[in-house]
């Protein structure tokens, strides 16, 4: 064990020492920063003329969402919200820049914009609906059954998210969720820096010893046949774990420190309205950043078998950011469900919120897991079965030789 840590300390040491590992943080830094703080940098323009500063905004948006934090999202607060954008003229292409709207409508537009979100009516149609709590909440309900509808839900998972839905209580209670929204937003922007990062920097773990051929004199040695591969694998997941919660906790805490902390308790469907489950914004914030830290692994590992499996570490490279790359820009029909599923399932896709809060279940013993709670445990079997394989691939190479 003690063999096992000195090599470890020094596959850790070797990765730092190299320079693209110190690149990829300051651009995996910068990007963190600019997501997480980009909403109150500049200004806002109508046209070409500044109206206000991106700032400014933010406060008076904030100060009018403190005079409803806390207030239940009912009849009284529909009505209220409705007569403020019976006062904005209709006959303006944007509405939003007319004193009215200032005046007026401004201070309910949090509400108005959870009534768009929650029943996918356009802004027109909201302005013209006549208010109504239960007609609200049954839009709402009409709106999940046409999305469990395309996502071709089975009779035993509608049934499962309707006994989650009655879980939930109405009316809704309004909750400032600005911070929690924003890291919601953007763990897919932090999951691909953070994938990119590993691909990059754990491209040449096993493909170096091959490359500069130092492989021979490595795989000879005392400790070569195991110990070597050890220190290495673990050298490489504490890299990917590392990479991932250093720009968490850089995220979190530039969130915090500029929209504050509140709406840790406010309901989940305050930002994510199509998911029914009965969770906490904080809870499913958290869940997100913990499904990016265990996907860590499972990349992490892949990464080093191909880098292990071609003895190139741009072939590596090129393997790895092109899934990810695919995954962005390729997608499978929801009609084709397994395939569909298992594709948005896959470690280059899964970080999004859309893929990790799924309506689409995984059955187990006659009942039903979420993708959250299913798919981090399959990534870690399947990591200890790529680490096994891989070791496998390492030492058959040392037996055949050059």
């Amino acid at each position: 064990m003690n063999n096992l840590g000195v090599l470890y300390c020094y596959e850790l040491k070797k990765l730092l020492k190299r320079k693209i590992v110190w690149i990829t943080l300051v651009v995996c830094l910068t990007g963190t920063c600019i997501f997480t703080i980009s909403g109150v940098i500049g200004s806002y323009y109508a046209g070409n003329k500044v109206i206000d500063t991106n700032y400014n905004m933010f406060l008076t948006d904030r100060a009018y969402e403190m005079a409803l934090d806390g207030r239940k999202i009912d009849q009284s607060l529909l009505e209220e919200m409705s007569e403020a954008y019976s006062m904005v003229p209709s006959n303006v292409e944007k509405y939003s820049q007319t004193e009215e709207y200032q005046k007026y409508a401004r201070p309910y537009s949090a509400i108005f914009n959870f009534v768009g979100s929650t029943t996918h009516m356009t802004p027109s149609d909201i302005m013209q609906w006549l208010p109504n709590e239960n007609d609200l909440y049954a839009k709402r309900q009409n709106m999940l059954e046409s999305n469990w509808q395309s996502e071709n839900l089975s009779d035993g998972e509608k049934t499962f998210w309707l006994q989650k839905e009655a879980q939930l209580k109405t009316p809704y209670i309004y909750q400032i969720t600005e911070s929690y929204s924003i890291l919601f937003r953007g763990i897919t922007t932090l999951g691909i820096l953070v994938l990119l990062s590993i691909a990059v920097c754990l491209a040449g773990v096993f493909a170096d010893e091959h490359t500069k051929r130092t492989d021979q004199l490595i795989l000879c040695s005392t400790h070569g046949k195991s110990i070597a591969y050890w220190a290495k694998i673990l050298a490489g997941i504490s890299y990917a774990m590392s990479i991932s919660l250093i720009l968490s906790i850089i995220a979190f805490g530039l969130t915090f420190a500029v929209y504050g902390t509140n709406g840790f308790t406010a309901m989940f469907q305050l930002i994510f309205a199509v998911y029914s489950y009965p969770l906490t914004v904080g809870q499913a914030v958290l869940i997100l950043y913990g499904c990016m830290l265990v996907t860590t692994i499972i990349f992490s590992v892949f990464v080093m078998l191909l880098s292990e499996m071609l003895h190139s570490s741009i072939a590596t490279l090129a393997i790895t950011s092109g899934t990810l790359i695919l995954s962005m820009i390729c997608s499978i029909p929801p009609q084709y469900r397994v395939l569909a599923q298992i594709w948005d399932w896959l470690p280059n896709a899964f970080l999004t919120p859309w893929n990790v809060f799924d309506v689409r279940l995984f059955p187990v013993f006659g009942g039903y897991l979420t993708a959250w709670q299913v798919v981090p445990i399959i990534y870690l079997l399947v990591s200890v079965g790529i680490v096994m394989v891989g070791k496998s691939i390492y030492q058959r190479y040392q037996v055949s030789g050059r």
